[in-house]
């Protein structure tokens, strides 16, 4: 009891002083400040000093209003926050054309992704905040860098910069198999699908062979031309020499956005802490008048939300009429749309804002049903709160999203490129009046929510145990420090090839000699038969 006591006094001790804790990311993506957005509050409130480098500087004062008690207090920086916005970035995002998006294939994919990343890059380098930072003097130290490793690279850098840091990554994302590979994990081409395949069946040997082709395509494609190309962008730049590659491999932890529930069960190392829903609080107070709407939509709500990040002009004028006349006949339901560029005529059962409390209008009774690109945070809000969903996917993630509620049945999926208002209608219905998606949501919810550890609470430990004793190495496996062709033991596979393949040879080889001789034999013998 003393040694248990005492031990929690020590824990206490460490973990009240603060620490110097930087978290960046350089997506101008919503979803991503909301996801380590409770993180962020956890750390500062137990007196840790956070600074936040990230493309949303307007998001930070809201975040921080909730560790704070008045809104004025945050308007000025704090002893324990401070906020660098990295403008430029948002402005470049609103202007790229998210509609290639959606019928790229792999090759077409991966161009688009690194054009997109390289760009993204490029401003971050440029902007004001990178240069505030960069400019710190060499003896500013953090003793934490966490750092989102989903979309790119550029801002490695910074681990070099503050070289005695501890780096913690994250991703937002599902885990997908580069990433997975990047942090040592097995290679799992065999029973997880890319998310660049469409209709792979892994049961098949030729699937198979396509899916481990296509891993490894994007595996090489990231490693050996993206990583080394934005490494040369910074290098041009800062005016100074990275090695992303060895950058990348500082990175000792990654908490991910991973649930077997959600995203299939797959191997991790002991260096990837899942953590999904690490977004997920309880849901506060509805806004008074759309509280009103939802109390008297007493035959329900269909609410429609295209995500944070999906730009609402990616529909066309048509395909938004399409929605709202197919919704429109509805004409018993009550339908919020998240929209705020809509501009054309809507039925008088369609209510449209350009933000809504996603997280409460999920929570309310009157809810009936959420309709989504199929972005993860989203579809976690909908399986938590027991809500079917109907997705019109864009990018890979999101139809691998999809896939795992079409799969249990848990709502519908429709293509975006071939929408008419009968399929539309069709489909809404056809969840809203078949049992069987809301009663399999229900039992859904009740797995995903009945985690042994909450996953807010799960990273804050990990992050605290990773500064009071300032080492993780020993969770990463062996596999992140060497090639992967000895990672996978193909060296080891080629040797036992070349050897069976040699003793094959030889087995034959002697075969034949004793078969000429044989041969021989035979025919000496039957020559001296028939000279006698």
């Amino acid at each position: 009891m003393k040694t248990y006591v005492f031990l929690m006094l020590t824990y206490v001790a460490t973990t009240t002083e603060g620490a110097n804790i930087l978290i960046t990311f350089e997506a101008p993506r919503r979803s991503h400040q909301i996801w380590i957005s409770n993180v962020v509050e956890q750390l500062l409130e137990r007196k840790h000093n956070v600074t936040m480098a990230i493309p949303f500087p307007d998001t930070l004062a809201r975040i921080k209003a909730k560790v704070r008690e008045s809104i004025d207090e945050v308007t000025a920086e704090h002893e324990n926050y401070t906020s660098i916005a990295l403008e430029g970035i948002i402005t470049y995002h609103k202007h790229f054309d998210q509609r290639q998006l959606i019928h790229s294939g792999l090759v077409g994919s991966l161009k688009t992704s690194h054009r997109y990343n390289y760009d993204i890059c490029d401003r971050v380098y440029r902007s004001k905040g990178f240069q505030r930072l960069w400019s710190y003097p060499d003896s500013f130290k953090f003793d934490l860098i966490i750092v989102d490793v989903s979309l790119g690279q550029c801002l490695y850098p910074l681990i070099k910069k503050f070289g005695g840091a501890q780096v913690v990554g994250f991703s937002p994302s599902s885990l997908n198999p580069y990433l997975s590979s990047v942090f040592g994990s097995d290679d799992q081409s065999a029973y997880i699908p890319s998310r660049h395949l469409r209709d792979v069946d892994l049961r098949f040997f030729f699937d198979r062979l396509l899916n481990y082709l296509t891993n490894k395509f994007e595996y090489v494609f990231k490693q050996n031309w993206e990583l080394k190309s934005i490494e040369n962008l910074a290098e041009k730049h800062l005016q100074e020499e990275f090695n992303f590659e060895e950058l990348q491999r500082s990175v000792s932890l990654l908490l991910v956005n991973y649930n077997p529930l959600l995203n299939r069960a797959q191997l991790l190392p002991p260096n990837i802490v899942p953590v999904a829903g690490l977004h997920l609080k309880r849901p506060e107070e509805l806004p008074s008048v759309l509280a009103m709407i939802l109390n008297k939509a007493f035959l329900g709500v269909v609410f429609v939300s295209l995500g944070t990040d999906i730009q609402p002009e990616i529909l066309c004028h048509a395909d938004t009429k399409t929605i709202a006349n197919a919704l429109g006949r509805l004409v018993q339901k009550t339908v919020i749309w998240k929209n705020r560029t809509i501009n054309t005529d809507l039925p008088e059962n369609i209510v449209v804002h350009a933000w809504m409390p996603q997280n409460e209008l999920l929570a309310h009774a009157n809810t009936k049903l959420l309709i989504t690109t199929g972005g993860l945070l989203s579809i976690q809000e909908a399986i938590v709160h027991g809500i079917p969903v109907i997705g019109l996917p864009i990018t890979e993630d999101h139809r691998e999203n999809m896939k795992i509620i079409t799969e249990n049945k848990l709502g519908l999926q429709l293509d975006v490129t071939n929408l008419t208002e009968d399929l539309i209608y069709d489909s809404v219905t056809t969840v809203l009046n078949n049992p069987v998606f809301k009663d399999n949501m229900d039992t859904f919810s009740l797995k995903f929510k009945a985690q042994l550890e909450n996953p807010v609470v799960k990273a804050v430990r990990w992050i605290e145990y990773l500064l009071r004793y300032n080492d993780t190495s020993f969770l990463s496996p062996s596999t992140r420090y060497v090639s992967s062709f000895s990672a996978k033991s193909f060296d080891v596979e080629l040797f036992i090839f070349v050897v069976l393949l040699f003793a094959i040879f030889s087995i034959a080889r002697a075969c034949l000699s004793c078969l000429k001789l044989i041969y021989r034999y035979r025919n000496r013998t039957q020559v001296k038969v028939k000279s006698q």
